[in-house]
């Protein structure tokens, strides 16, 4: 008979098989400019595959390991008969597996979404607020304090000075965004910003010198 663990280990061999494989082909690609964005993609994309699926196998092991005992418990006292015992068994198998592979499969393409986000400087916030999943989980996620919505404050934060600007001094909104925008790490919002402030010809203390000059250098040296 196969140990239960078998499986585990022939997942883990595939994955260090793949994950070695890829190493070889995209580290060196890190070097290249033109080519950085798609291997951190892809490194990131294989390295998460398989934790993930450990992650959701433990957590829907946990999850059903009490009806199992209890379905094994009243089987091996003769409490369901072998027949219908049998059927049960093979469908609480079969739910067991699904459910791992799809929660996996979520949690690798959720982890991956928020990845490809970070690299391409979107908003997360506006990723997380269209899934579906995440927005019926979310109130949980906050519950058990798994799940901090700060950014996701500042996103709305954001959102709320560009739909209400200040009627008698909106470039102090746009500071504030400019701002907000630094701290998310969306640089090229924030020069777009300074550029337009640059047209307007509009210039903002800070310290002796300009604050959009030294928010433009900011950003082009995190680029």
């Amino acid at each position: 008979d196969m140990p239960p663990t078998f499986f585990i280990f022939l997942g883990a061999i595939a994955y260090i098989g793949l994950t070695t494989v890829t190493c070889i082909v995209f580290v060196p690609m890190l070097f290249i400019d033109r080519k950085k964005l798609l291997a951190k993609k892809v490194l990131a994309t294989v390295l998460i595959s398989f934790p993930c699926l450990l992650v959701m196998g433990l957590l829907c092991a946990l999850i059903l390991v009490l009806p199992a005992l209890l379905f094994s418990w009243l089987a091996n006292n003769g409490y369901i008969p072998r027949t219908p015992g049998l059927i049960l068994a093979i469908i609480g198998t079969l739910t067991f597996a699904v459910s791992v592979a799809t929660s996996s499969l979520y949690l690798w393409y959720f982890i991956s979404k928020i990845i490809y986000h970070r690299l391409y400087k979107k908003s997360v916030a506006d990723f997380l607020d269209s899934d579906k999943v995440f927005r019926f989980l979310r109130p949980y996620l906050i519950k058990f304090k798994v799940y901090s919505p700060a950014v996701s404050d500042l996103d709305s934060f954001v959102k709320y000075l560009e739909q209400n600007p200040d009627g008698d001094d909106d470039w102090f909104d746009s500071n504030l965004i400019i701002m907000a925008s630094i701290i998310q790490k969306k640089y090229d919002k924030v020069l777009s910003l300074l550029d337009y402030a640059k047209k307007e010809e509009k210039n903002s203390g800070f310290g002796g010198k300009d604050f959009y000059e030294l928010a433009k250098e900011f950003c082009h040296r995190q680029l």
